[in-house]
């Protein structure tokens, strides 16, 4: 038996890239499931091939700014009182620029900083508050830096633990419970100038369909216009 209880890992390798490879801004989502939040503009974040800790990719930033890159657990609540260990092999081009951050809403826990310019294990442990108003994880960066992120692991319990990657085809599918890029229609009609599009994902992928965790916004391209205004009338 595992020692700990492995509470987030949605790529955490950063394997999976629906959105695109190469984000520009901030204030956006990036790799799926993690979020960027800086107040300026000068920030990008690539799929990085070549600079890897494990697997195919890693996420590069090259900022000008602070930066935080994060991740919100669901079911925080569950979490409450207990302590959470979060982990990543971290690579800078200066020491001192990378910090691992865990957030409850009512304090929060900072890791020490980067240390060297090559390939690091930053770790950091907190107790979550009994009134804990989220969870959150995050990855940050302090200004003028190119740093690499790889094998992140947030796991229940008081010591940090090396990433241990999950099934691929798992893997996806939790990124796809949040966005699923895919194109293909049922059937359409149109009634009162109102073009009715009857759209089905995953139609042509092998894994089966995946249950998203709300209802979806849909926006729309046809490769050259995008200004059509979308909305859901029923999914299931």
């Amino acid at each position: 038996l595992f020692p700990y209880t492995t509470l987030f890992r949605s790529n955490g390798g950063f394997e999976i890239w629906q959105r695109g490879n190469s984000f520009t801004g901030a204030n956006k989502y990036t790799s799926d499931m993690w979020y960027m939040s800086g107040g300026g503009s000068g920030y990008t974040i690539s799929r990085e091939s070549s600079i890897i800790h494990s697997g195919n990719y890693s996420l590069k930033v090259v900022c000008t700014e602070d930066l935080v890159i994060k991740q919100s657990i669901e079911n925080y609540k569950e979490y409450q009182g207990k302590s959470i260990s979060l982990s990543a092999w971290v690579k800078s081009s200066a020491t001192g620029q990378m910090y691992l951050k865990i957030d409850d809403g009512v304090g929060n826990t900072l890791s020490t900083a980067n240390t060297t310019t090559g390939w690091e294990k930053l770790k950091v442990t907190r107790t979550i508050n009994a009134s804990a108003t989220k969870l959150e994880i995050s990855l940050m960066i302090y200004s003028d830096a190119t740093v690499y992120f790889d094998d992140v692991m947030c796991v229940q319990g008081s010591e940090a633990v090396d990433f241990t990657p999950r099934n691929p085809g798992l893997e996806q599918a939790l990124c796809e419970r949040w966005y699923e890029a895919g194109e293909h229609y049922e059937n359409g009609n149109s009634i009162n100038n109102y073009l009715y599009v009857y759209i089905r994902f995953r139609n042509a992928k092998s894994s089966g369909a995946v249950t998203i965790i709300f209802v979806p916004t849909i926006t729309y391209s046809d490769g050259t216009d995008d200004t059509a205004n979308w909305s859901v009338a029923s999914s299931g």
